[in-house]
């Protein structure tokens, strides 16, 4: 088991006393021990916080009231398929489009104790992804604690920092008729996800550019967020500029260089990875004129018709904004120095532990943000961070003074500023900026936080001590370049091989072990083709670097 130190801790902005406090449930505020908890979002966040809340033991949540809504009409958030067509400037309910496939493999983002299917390629497709998180759901029985087809329109707390409740204000559809309803909660739990609201640059010149007409004339010029993105043969004859180097702009620049015309793809100079070929490679984007796009290095492009920006989302809650609990600002706003909730679009602030508001018109263990950290292991990440809400709303002294939490925030954002980084921009970043695994030093620490001041703790199917990340999982974690890149030869192999690589792999153990066996068998062949000089740039691993999955900002 890994030792966290105090320093450790403070690192990841959870800062607490040595009174490890009772470990007894106790009332936040109210006098009954009667609660009432609001969750937003029957994603993979939504998800584990509900399952998290169901694990407390049943003499500590009996009486509890706990109420999932979820907009749309199934479990799964951004896997459950659009059934729309894509209308710009309407946002559509998914960004997902047919050819998405997990960009990390399987078995490293699970929900503890609960693997993947037998059989499933390592790595996945959204249809697997869906249906994993739908057998989560039946297996632990959430869905009776589930409603669909509830949208959330605001919630706004009624209240102090010492008791209050949240109004809760639903519409309900019922086929083409809304009904809207307000209830009252004692918590809230907002898991609603951050690839809603699409990130677009501002550029000089682009509605001139926009105006200006195409290549020929049957191409009318066009720019649009990947959020829009479905189906690359849209784009055969055309001239695309794709934007951004995270997982989406190289999936849409790998879709679309087959059948456009031509492909630039212009990224973050500092990317370790080459292109996806026949895409040409180019630098950030300048500005526009009427006629061309302009790059950072002076050259411009006068043929391209459509831009395609992979370019992230914001941050953002509509609906505690429209309460008044959070306040939103524009990213040029420097929010560490504006009191309350607030967000810049790339980051909320200030969150104990990327979880818990600190601010005086709340309880502490009133609002929780659950899957906000970017560049983790989605289920696992969430399920930490869902383990610490539950137990701090059964158990408000496990939580560290408001002054204590505020320091731990303080501290993490200037250790960013130490590294080079702008707390305010990537506040919510992990993997880049440090260790590839500091995601798991951020869920082992908030089981062992909890842990350390009396509470006990269950993970996965019970498990009561060690780390919240088993040995596997760290290790795979650190190898996902290999793992990655052996997969890929697997695969180019032919479906033969992905069996044999695939069979009898049913349990976590065997998961862990066939990525083991993987990363070695990669590590080797990579050392061959080196020593002969014959090794693919699109295999190759960048080693201590280790980030080329990762999502950059543009």
């Amino acid at each position: 088991m890994r030792i966290l130190s105090q320093a450790f801790f403070t690192l990841l902005g959870i800062s607490f006393s040595q009174d490890s406090g009772s470990g007894e449930p106790q009332q936040p505020y109210g006098t009954s021990g009667h609660k009432s908890i609001a969750i937003v979002g029957a994603g993979t966040a939504g998800l584990a916080a509900l399952k998290s809340l169901l694990d407390l033991p049943i003499e500590v949540r009996n009486g509890w009231e706990i109420i999932l809504y979820e907009q749309r009409r199934g479990v799964g958030g951004v896997w459950l398929p659009d059934v729309n067509t894509p209308n710009p400037p309407q946002l559509p309910e998914t960004p997902l489009y047919p050819g998405l496939r997990t960009n990390v493999p399987h078995p490293t983002m699970t929900f503890p104790d609960f693997p993947f299917p037998p059989g499933t390629p390592l790595i996945a497709s959204h249809v697997d992804v869906l249906a994993y998180h739908e057998s989560y759901a039946a297996h632990y029985n959430l869905t009776a604690y589930i409603r669909l087809n509830h949208t959330v329109l605001r919630t706004s707390w009624e209240g102090d920092a010492s008791a209050g409740w949240w109004k809760v204000r639903v519409r309900r559809r019922d086929e083409d008729v809304g009904q809207v309803v307000e209830r009252k909660f004692d918590h809230l739990i907002v898991a609603s996800g951050h690839n809603h609201y699409p990130r677009v640059p501002h550029w000089e010149g682009l509605d001139e550019w926009l105006q200006g007409g195409g290549q020929d004339k049957e191409n009318k010029r066009e720019a649009l967020h990947s959020i829009y993105y479905r189906d690359p043969s849209l784009y055969a004859n055309r001239t695309v500029v794709v934007v951004g180097d995270g997982a989406s702009g190289r999936d849409v620049a790998l879709q679309v260089a087959p059948v456009a015309r031509k492909t630039y793809h212009s990224i973050n100079p500092n990317s370790i990875l080459p292109v996806a070929p026949p895409a040409i490679r180019k630098p950030r984007i300048t500005r526009f004129n009427s006629s061309a796009v302009i790059f950072d290095d002076g050259s411009a492009t006068f043929s391209a018709d459509t831009l395609l920006l992979g370019t992230g989302y914001e941050a953002r809650a509509p609906f505690l904004s429209d309460g008044g609990v959070l306040r939103t600002f524009p990213p040029s706003v420097n929010t560490s120095n504006v009191e309350g909730l607030t967000s810049n679009s790339y980051y909320i602030r200030p969150l104990h532990a990327l979880s818990v508001p600190i601010t005086s018109s709340l309880p502490p263990n009133a609002l929780y943000f659950i899957g906000l950290p970017v560049f983790t292991a989605n289920c696992a990440t969430s399920t930490a961070q869902s383990i610490f809400a539950a137990h701090t709303i059964a158990n408000s002294s496990l939580l560290p003074s408001r002054d204590e939490m505020l320091t731990g925030v303080l501290e993490r954002e200037e250790g960013l500023r130490q590294k080079g980084f702008n707390p305010l921009k990537v506040g919510h970043y992990f993997g880049k900026l440090g260790e590839i695994t500091e995601s798991k030093d951020y869920e082992d620490g908030l089981v062992a936080f909890l842990r350390a001041r009396g509470a006990r703790v269950r993970v996965g199917a019970g498990r009561e001590d060690g780390a919240y990340n088993e040995p596997w999982r760290r290790e795979s974690w650190s190898d996902l370049g290999l793992i990655m890149a052996g997969w890929k030869r697997v695969e180019k192999a032919g479906e033969a091989q992905v069996r044999e690589w695939l069979d009898g792999v049913e349990t976590e153990g065997e998961w862990a072990g066939m990525m083991r066996r993987l990363a070695e068998w990669e590590r080797k062949k990579q050392a061959e083709e080196k020593a002969g000089g014959s090794l693919s740039p699109q295999l190759a691993y960048p080693g201590q670097n280790n980030d080329w999955w990762l999502e950059s900002l543009y």
